[in-house]
């Protein structure tokens, strides 16, 4: 039990060394924007591989892989659709430094103008 315990300890003090190691070398060097980029999409990219995976693994233990693969396709489909839909009234609106990029372009034509541009979603 001892051993185990010490073997636990070690290793939740490997992974939280990982955090003062990566602030470490971000005070040291300053990636670019598509460095950080490329790591960020591998990072989410991962996470969603292994979520999948734990989902996938336990779905085909109870049914069959035709219900694996139609929960697959049906995902892609209303995942791509959303994302459609939201885009189309209103996502650009969410970001607020275009907002206000589009409101100061804009006050000085017509106060109003900018306001009338928003999206009305039903």
């Amino acid at each position: 039990m001892e051993n185990l315990a010490l073997t636990a300890f070690f290793q939740g003090i490997l992974g939280a060394s990982s955090m003062a190691l990566g602030a470490l070398i971000a005070v040291a060097w300053q990636p670019g924007r598509k460095f950080l980029a490329a790591v960020m999409a591998f990072g989410s990219g991962t996470l969603m591989a292994a979520i999948a995976l734990e989902i996938a693994s336990s779905v085909y233990r109870s049914a069959n892989v035709v219900v694996l693969v139609g929960g697959f396709l049906f995902g892609g489909v209303l995942f791509i659709s959303l994302s459609k839909y939201i885009d189309e009234h209103g996502a650009f609106y969410v970001n607020p430094p275009l907002v206000v990029a589009m409101w100061w372009n804009t006050k000085f034509l017509n106060p109003m103008s900018w306001w009338t541009t928003l999206p009305i979603v039903r």
